[in-house]
């Protein structure tokens, strides 16, 4: 076989025949699993975290586009059974507190105002490439947030929240799909911060093969094999990429208004007083061979 074929027949068996249920054990609980940290305790990480001289970045992933959040939109065009006509209301009640609210044009607004307009054409203009194009947007310059007035994504909050952090930030790395790269080059704020802004694109060699109900690879028009960007396992290559001392993984989705930044830094400077704590507690245990110490670290963590 080809090794191609190896590859669809790899993951034919990965989907279809080797699946197995984990074998959990119990839940996770309270010191069981789960560490609290007290305020003090939060408190002495954060200081530590601040005290320690190492170089940290975020490792941001960043290739999803629109159409998985307009996915019941989709559905609807699709005549999706699944789809209730709540969601649609639901959606349509609350249209204008969405920040991209202000991008609808206002013809638009005034139909969707009178509600002298057809569910279909406006989902179109919403989603297709002669209206605004949401499901094509790559989701880090979708207008997430309306802050005073402004629009703004998730790409800039991202960056906002690095280049606030109390600690200073050497990278801030975005995993993104290559047709994508020039619309990130055109925001203004990767203008202002491209010395410490940096993307990657993940490996084509590990996109995954698309099935149907039969188990068989599907083709596009162009009798090519149609393949799918994996999860964000694929970007394991793209992680060991970058060389700071610690390491923020974060998430494209989860960018919160600029009134909960300070808390936000609390928290990392939180977790990354926490990780470079138990490694140099571990460090310090192991070096003088305290198993007893090792013990109660790993018990406690």
């Amino acid at each position: 076989m080809s090794t191609n074929q190896d590859g669809i027949e790899l993951q034919r068996i990965r989907l279809f025949t080797a699946l197995t249920s984990p074998d959990l054990q119990e839940a996770c609980t309270l010191n069981h699993g789960i560490v609290a940290l007290t305020d003090q305790e939060s408190q002495e990480f954060q200081s530590y975290f601040n005290s320690e001289r190492q170089t940290c970045c975020f490792f941001i992933p960043s290739s999803g586009v629109g159409s998985r959040m307009f996915d019941f939109l989709q559905g609807i065009l699709a005549s999706d059974p699944s789809v209730t006509s709540e969601a649609w209301a639901k959606f349509f009640e609350h249209i204008p507190s969405f920040a991209f609210y202000e991008q609808i044009c206002p013809t638009w607004k005034d139909r969707i105002s009178a509600g002298t307009f057809e569910k279909y054409e406006f989902i179109e203009y919403l989603l297709g490439p002669d209206g605004l194009n949401f499901a094509k947007i790559p989701k880090a310059l979708f207008p997430f947030h309306n802050i005073k007035g402004r629009l703004t994504t998730p790409f800039e909050g991202h960056l906002r929240q690095a280049f606030t952090f109390p600690k200073t930030i050497c990278e801030v790395h975005f995993s993104i799909q290559g047709e994508h790269v020039s619309h990130f080059y055109k925001q203004d704020i990767y203008q202002q911060h491209k010395d410490k802004i940096t993307f990657s694109v993940q490996n084509k060699n590990t996109d995954s093969f698309v099935f149907d109900e039969f188990q068989s690879p599907v083709k596009g028009p162009d009798g090519v094999m149609l393949t799918r960007p994996s999860g964000h396992g694929a970007l394991l290559d793209n992680l060991e990429q970058l060389k700071a001392d610690i390491i923020f993984v974060k998430n494209i989705d989860n960018i919160q208004c600029v009134e909960y930044d300070s808390l936000t830094h609390q928290s990392w400077a939180s977790l990354g007083g926490l990780l470079a704590w138990i490694r140099n507690a571990f460090k310090a245990a192991i070096d003088i061979q305290d198993i007893e110490k090792i013990k109660e670290l790993s018990q406690r963590f």
